[in-house]
């Protein structure tokens, strides 16, 4: 008898899963560096522009609540170093086809984004403001044991991230 668990205080999270696919053939993602091409088509001096074509999915997931209330103390997605860490549970995200039926590999990835948090009876609680919003930094399978039937919990790891682009360069 395997164990199949539950999470203890679910909420609804909604995640903008990045459609590689699309922005693949808009030719706006370069394979060479994995990342999204940003345009030049702004005026000097303006933020680049990066084209971000997004699917809305919606699961439950139990939010560890020592980073949420860290986050209270601001506005969402502007508190410098922020995280969040969701914990879901893999049989749900199968169900809703986030889980490959092949691999068992959870079809979240890195950067997709945190966009908004919901009661379980579909009430919202916060949008997540973007810019600079909170994307996923890591997508892991957790649980109890990893027996015969594999992991049960994906947890996944949200970050604020500054919008554009960082690094050197002349002043």
């Amino acid at each position: 008898m395997s164990y199949r668990g539950r999470l203890i205080f679910p909420k609804l999270i909604e995640v903008a899963r990045l459609d590689t696919a699309a922005i693949t053939t808009a030719g706006d993602y370069d394979h060479t560096f994995g990342e999204i091409r940003s345009s030049n088509r702004n005026r000097p001096g303006q933020p680049r522009s990066v084209p971000r074509q997004e699917t809305l999915v919606r699961f439950k997931a139990q939010i560890e609540t020592d980073s949420f209330q860290r986050l209270a103390m601001g506005p969402m997605g502007a508190v410098p170093g922020s995280r969040i860490v969701c914990v879901a549970f893999a049989p749900e995200l199968e169900e809703l086809g986030l889980l490959s039926a092949e691999t068992r590999q959870c079809l979240l990835k890195n950067t997709d984004r945190l966009h908004a948090v919901y009661e379980v009876d579909e009430s919202l609680i916060v949008t997540v403001a973007n810019p600079p919003g909170f994307f996923a930094t890591q997508v892991q399978p957790t649980g109890f044991g990893f027996g015969s039937g594999g992991y049960n919990l994906v947890e996944l790891t949200f970050e604020g991230r500054p919008h554009g682009t960082t690094g050197g360069g002349a002043p």
